[in-house]
């Protein structure tokens, strides 16, 4: 038996299930995933209408249910998230519109992060000819706009010396804004680079704090352990490997998995108090701002934007440009590999 839309004649996707062969149970053909309708009500309607005549009470019938649930989970969770269309026109004129948010260490040496990475000399001949290769390989992404980390609306001084490094007038400071960002901006033929920073102050210290007075040591500690054996693993990075090597290493799936120490300061605070929720509540406040930052910079369906970024940023800037409507975000690795 088939199950299809009314409004609908030609199916995208046919699954077909034999569970006491050789006689099917049921075929299912539909064509409007893709058109607007989203798959957990059209996967609704398939196993309603499939299961009103099952036996209730039967074995046979309560196999029939759990199996046609199953398909629902599996058949939505392998549905490209392109296909959820129902919000697809909040998308606007410019859906389809790509960004490529690449997270780096902060090559100046600032030291003003929860977890800081001791860079060497940037401006020496080999982290030079490094840091060519790795903008090489960043410009194959063809962007149409470099965003930097530098406050909204605070990049005049920095685009005037993007000109004179145009005209070759300025010499490149030692900051990943400009050793990055200029260059990939230049290879690109690009008129100017984009600020898309907001700064925010996040007291991660005092959570600490706060863990180790409220009865939490176990967590303080851990998150201390885990700190130290990620900036030993840093200062091995930075003695053995290239500056792409970084960071391919910086932008991969484990170091992503370092914004858990966010979540987990969710459970710091007692009672009324939430000191780890409102210290992780202002970490998704500016990255939520430096999100729609980024979403200010691109103007037409066909930009390409490049992030360029601290690389605590990178992850939760990914995952929240993945869930706006139109914004098709770019895996690193693409490049970087």
């Amino acid at each position: 038996m088939q199950h299809g839309s009314p409004n609908h004649s030609k199916p995208l996707i046919t699954v077909s299930w034999d569970w006491d062969p050789p006689k099917p149970l049921v075929t299912v053909s539909w064509n409007w995933l893709l058109q607007g309708e989203h798959p957990r009500d059209a996967y609704t309607s398939i196993v309603n209408q499939r299961t009103a005549s099952a036996g209730n009470g039967s074995a046979s019938g309560q196999r029939q249910r759990a199996a046609l649930w199953l398909f629902m989970f599996s058949a939505w969770a392998a549905t490209p998230r392109t296909s959820f269309g129902q919000f697809g026109a909040l998308g606007g004129r410019t859906a389809g519109a790509q960004v490529l948010v690449v997270g780096t260490y902060h090559m100046s040496n600032p030291g003003l992060d929860a977890i800081n990475i001791k860079s060497d000399d940037v401006l020496g001949p080999k982290r030079q000819r490094e840091i060519e290769e790795a903008a090489a390989k960043l410009s194959a992404f063809r962007p149409t706009k470099v965003a930097i980390e530098i406050p909204w609306g605070r990049d005049s001084n920095s685009n005037a010396l993007y000109q004179r490094y145009l005209a070759g007038t300025h010499t490149l400071d030692r900051t990943e804004m400009q050793q990055l960002g200029f260059r990939i901006a230049r290879l690109a033929g690009l008129p100017r680079v984009y600020g898309v920073d907001y700064s925010l102050r996040v007291n991660t210290a005092g959570v600490m704090v706060q863990a180790l007075t409220s009865g939490q040591p176990e967590l303080a500690g851990a998150v201390q352990q885990l700190t130290s054996r990620l900036v030993a693993e840093a200062d091995s990075l930075m003695r053995h490997a290239t500056v792409g090597e970084i960071l391919g290493a910086l932008n991969s799936a484990r170091a992503d998995s370092a914004h858990g120490i966010y979540m987990a300061a969710l459970r710091v605070g007692t009672d009324t108090s939430y000191t780890g929720a409102t210290m992780t509540a202002r970490w998704y406040e500016r990255n939520l701002k430096i999100t729609a930052n980024v979403l200010r910079t691109i103007e037409s369906a066909n930009d390409r934007v490049l992030v360029i970024i601290g690389a605590a940023h990178a992850p939760i800037l990914r995952e929240l440009l993945a869930q706006v409507p139109g914004v098709r975000v770019a895996p690193p690795a693409d490049v970087l590999r």
